[in-house]
């Protein structure tokens, strides 16, 4: 299947330029990262973001603001299809994804332990229509719902039928299930221990590396809203939290390394399949240094509304608009999966495909 890149062409992968999709969710990872480094980079907080609080305090609160529920944020850029809506209330998180020029819409939603999810996509149309196709969806009509664009949901409650069947499942498939525990609690607590260590070293190289200023000219925004500019300087974020993330990568490389020592050899070719993921790991990591060592000093643009709220981020030619009164629009029908993907586990297993425990 071909996937559709931002310009709404098609390539069969011999682009290197990332799917549409896939650059919206590094344009969200980067809204995450900057609205990080503004939590930090305020020492004392204002209580609002009115004239007289200092810009760095006005948009340090904002930034702690965003944990309040409910919010609501839409994403858009000019140069990319579609939008992106995420909301987070007391009730549950939704994300939807809408690019009507590339004939594509998704939601997802969590409720209450429930997953929804709804795919709708002109790439989908030919394959719905497969012979395979047609007979998996008589034999499991909500695969058939997915993907005629329904709404379909899920129990992912920790008492979900599905989740006991696929623990059981995953530790029948191991030799040694009590060995695979023991190794995976000891991964845990050595990543939970770098990512301790690379915190306080995190926190202090945004904190050093990210300036907010009020402009003398004002980009006009959002009514009622103060704009700021968030100026990060990246080639010192990089130098500075290079020696410790590179520390921090081998002493997760060493973790895993310990992990597939002693569980590897439970999996078809673990070891090997590692062995190739942790030289892209490195490469990837070097690219990103050397990346980062020679960009340039980025200016984000938001806007804080008087009651001390974002109103408006525009970062890497993304807009963030913010909704404080964001509702969720899970639906009131959706057809189960649960059945079905029970009845699909027993074809998994004859797979031989080994799937890992929950636990």
């Amino acid at each position: 299947m071909s996937d559709l890149y931002h310009d709404g062409t098609a390539t069969t992968g011999e682009s290197v330029r990332r799917p549409w999709y896939r650059r919206r969710a590094s344009q969200v990872a980067i809204a995450g990262t900057v609205a990080a480094g503004l939590v930090v980079t305020g020492i004392t907080l204002g209580s609002s973001a009115s004239a007289g609080v200092a810009p760095e305090d006005a948009v340090a609160e904002a930034a702690e603001n965003l944990r309040e529920l409910p919010t609501g944020v839409t994403i858009t850029s000019p140069d990319e299809p579609g939008e992106v809506t995420i909301v987070r209330t007391d009730e549950g998180v939704q994300v939807s994804l809408e690019a009507p020029e590339q004939g594509a819409s998704v939601g997802m939603a969590l409720v209450a332990d429930r997953l929804f999810l709804r795919v709708s996509a002109n790439e989908l149309n030919g394959f719905t229509n497969n012979p395979l196709a047609l007979g998996a969806t008589a034999a499991f009509p909500s695969l058939g719902a997915l993907l005629n664009g329904q709404w379909v949901s899920l129990d992912v409650s920790e008492d979900s039928p599905l989740l006991a069947e696929l623990q059981e499942l995953g530790a029948d498939q191991l030799a040694d299930p009590e060995a695979f525990e023991a190794a995976s609690a000891e991964l845990r607590a050595a990543l939970e221990a770098v990512a301790e260590d690379a915190r306080g070293t995190l926190q202090g190289a945004l904190q050093d590396n990210i300036s907010v200023t009020e402009p003398d000219q004002p980009i006009t925004g959002p009514a009622n809203s103060t704009h700021y500019q968030v100026v990060v300087d990246k080639q010192g974020i990089v130098a500075e939290l290079e020696p410790t993330m590179r520390q921090a990568l081998t002493d997760v490389l060493a973790a895993v390394d310990a992990f597939v020592a002693d569980a590897g050899e439970q999996f078809p070719d673990g070891g090997a399949m590692w062995d190739q993921a942790r030289e892209q790991i490195l490469t990837k990591f070097d690219e990103a240094v050397a990346e980062g060592a020679g960009a340039e000093t980025g200016v984000v643009d938001v806007w804080v509304a008087d009651d001390g709220k974002f109103s408006q981020i525009v970062v890497e030619g993304a807009t963030l608009t913010f909704d404080p009164n964001a509702t969720l629009a899970a639906p009131d029908v959706a057809v189960s999966m649960d059945d079905d993907l029970l009845a699909l586990l027993p074809l998994l297993e004859q797979t031989g495909i080994p799937s890992l425990p929950l636990g």
